[in-house]
């Protein structure tokens, strides 16, 4: 949950009215239990209602963040991330385009073992949202390659063996394409 304080749009306001070539934006907003961290609400495809208040389609970690920098425990919030990107890349200029944490909650697919897998995809069947889809496999590879986790020759992910645990992975662009593969219908 979070607290909205008085006039805490107006900076947003103001910089937009600036900067006409800026379509939309969206705070950093605290979280009501510990103002020391920010409420996350985009592991899903995070919105704000018409009060300012974020939310989002199916959370799947109750986390919210102290790190802006994505290290540490921000890291775990990247959970399908990095393939789900890809794909979202590949499908953004198409009839067929779909919604940030539609491809996320694909990507979360193949960053798990089969159990957890299993309850996933009870869930994003529940929403309508696909587990395979059909995309520009190169285009997709090629985002995710490009990934701002990309050190080296490795891309930093989060792997989920067990529900209610991670593991950060440094995978190589070989075993993300296998498991972007997985993702095609």
């Amino acid at each position: 949950d979070v607290e909205v304080t008085p006039r805490w749009l107006d900076f947003m306001l103001v910089y937009m009215d600036a900067h006409p070539e800026v379509a939309a934006c969206q705070p950093k907003i605290r979280a009501e239990r510990n103002k020391e961290y920010f409420e996350y609400a985009g592991a899903a495809g995070g919105y704000i209602d018409c009060y300012g208040y974020p939310f989002c389609r199916g959370r799947i970690f109750d986390v919210v963040e102290k790190d802006e920098k994505e290290a540490g425990l921000r890291k775990v919030l990247n959970f399908g991330h990095t393939l789900g990107h890809g794909v979202e890349a590949a499908l953004q200029d198409t009839d067929r385009a779909l919604l940030h944490g539609e491809c996320v909650g694909m990507g979360m697919t193949v960053m798990c073992d089969e159990d957890v897998k299993e309850r996933i995809v009870k869930i994003l069947n529940v929403l309508n949202i696909p587990v395979k889809y059909e995309f520009d496999f190169d285009e997709a590879l090629d985002a995710v390659t490009h990934d701002k986790k990309l050190n080296g020759s490795t891309i930093s992910t989060v792997y989920v063996s067990k529900i209610g645990s991670y593991e950060l992975r440094d995978m190589t662009k070989e075993e993300l394409s296998s498991r972007l593969k997985l993702l095609l219908l």
